[in-house]
């Protein structure tokens, strides 16, 4: 039996060559407006209105055909872009023929047609499955069936970006009310975005939306994007950075690592396999109990996943905890340990230089060294009373039980004010005495 004909193949005899983009996809809902000469404007303010009412695109046949400039996966984001600045296309697993392209081989068959491809479908595809027994009082779900959807791949024969776009929808992305029920365009998540790791509350972020001008425009196709976008669309994004903030704060004694498997049965996953959670703990200053600042979803409950996790939150955050608590799963403290296992080699190498001659010298490009992946940042700010803090990370702010920062020398030499820090106490101020609970729990990282 043959098998059955590919898709670019059953349906398609020609890719025509859109030389501009903008000729096939529609132009994007929401546009920049400039601001005019002599017109006062907030810096940073939220100029950006969105075009509503529109015409969606029509082409003769269902699926449209047709080949566009380039031929890297650089050039077919590129084109993935500017179909979102409409609908916010959801994307597919991509799939790559890169690696058995390199590799020799000798199997008989079907020739490999492209090098990568790139699926994405209307966020309304699908239809809305009603959970039974559900609390739920209002269900509302955009899921229409919407089967238009498209991709573009590196076809290999021609080299060249090859697209198919089944454009036809069930429903009208145009529309205002659509516009309004689905997802703020990307243009604005960026602007959010960056208001919001400026440090910016809710409230300056509200006031850099409402421009006058804007707002005073009389045309009924053209509205403000400050109009779509509420609380919730940022709320997110404020916990994110008051949780690591948190975790920067307090979080360098003990952090407790929570595991809960089998937490999300998603069916993106083969064999039956489920999602892992794992939540990150640290003790609230005020209250004295659990504060959650982190989680993850792995697909597996091995080793490797939360390796790769605790690599991650070192070296976007530079934390270095004294312990990490869990329960007893092995796989916890494997990937635990692997994680630090570069700490002892500083370990080693501050305690080569705590004992020589003169350390001023070396022990600052020990810094440099060593600062660059986040694990000495507890060594950069210094309290003049650290008799008190040994076995503990010195890492206290100005302000709080610290008259001044102390001077290389001081935390070297020993000249510290109350004279009571020896050479053994400091290399035990380097690296903390964690002790404290059963060792099958506590997780010593440095």
């Amino acid at each position: 039996m043959k098998r059955p004909a590919s898709t670019s193949n059953s349906f398609i005899s020609n890719y025509p060559l859109v030389d501009d983009i903008y000729d096939v996809v529609p132009l994007p809902f929401t546009q920049k407006i400039p601001v005019q000469p002599n017109q006062p404007v907030i810096p940073n303010a939220l100029r950006m209105v969105r075009i509503v009412g529109g015409s969606a695109p029509s082409f003769p046949t269902a699926t449209h055909c047709f080949t566009i400039p380039g031929r890297t996966l650089e050039d077919a984001q590129a084109f993935v872009t500017a179909m979102q600045a409409t609908v916010y296309w959801s994307s597919s697993r991509p799939r790559s023929n890169i690696e058995r392209l390199a590799a020799p081989s000798d199997k008989k068959g079907r020739p490999i047609e492209y090098s990568f491809r790139l699926d994405y479908k209307c966020p309304q595809t699908g239809i809305h499955k009603a959970v039974p027994n559900s609390r739920k009082k209002r269900a509302v779900s955009k899921k229409c069936g919407c089967t238009s959807k498209f991709s573009i791949y590196h076809h290999l024969k021609s080299d060249s970006l090859r697209v198919e776009w089944q454009w036809k929808h069930n429903h009208n992305p145009f529309s205002a009310e659509e516009m309004k029920r689905n997802r703020v365009p990307k243009m604005v998540e960026d602007w959010l975005t960056e208001r919001v790791i400026s440090g910016l509350g809710w409230k300056a972020i509200h006031k850099l939306m409402y421009s006058p001008d804007i707002f005073a425009m009389g045309d009924p196709s053209v509205r403000a994007e400050a109009r779509y976008i509420k609380y919730d669309h940022v709320r997110q994004l404020i916990l994110a950075m008051r949780m690591k903030q948190q975790l920067l704060d307090h979080g360098w004694g003990m952090l407790i690592l929570d595991s809960t498997h089998n937490s999300v049965d998603n069916r993106s996953l083969s064999k039956g396999q489920k999602f892992s959670l794992y939540t990150f703990v640290i003790r609230d200053p005020i209250v004295g109990k659990g504060l959650p600042v982190c989680w993850a979803f792995t697909a597996s409950a091995a080793s490797e996943p939360i390796e790769a996790v605790m690599k991650w939150l070192r070296s976007s955050t530079g934390i270095v905890p004294c312990a990490i608590m869990s329960d007893c799963a092995l796989a916890i403290k494997k990937g635990v340990s692997n994680a630090y296992t570069d700490l002892d080699e500083a370990v080693k190498e501050f305690q080569h230089i705590i004992y020589s001659q003169n350390p001023e010298h070396s022990l600052m490009s020990f810094y440099a060294k060593w600062s660059l992946s986040g694990d000495l940042i507890f060594l950069s700010e210094g309290c003049s009373d650290l008799s008190c803090s040994r076995g503990v990370p010195v890492r206290a702010e100005l302000g709080s039980n610290c008259e001044r920062p102390m001077s290389w020398s001081e935390r070297i030499t020993g000249s510290d004010p109350a004279g009571s820090i020896s050479k053994l106490d400091r290399a035990s101020w380097f690296r903390p005495n964690i002790g404290a609970g059963p060792s099958s729990v506590a997780h010593r990282t440095r």
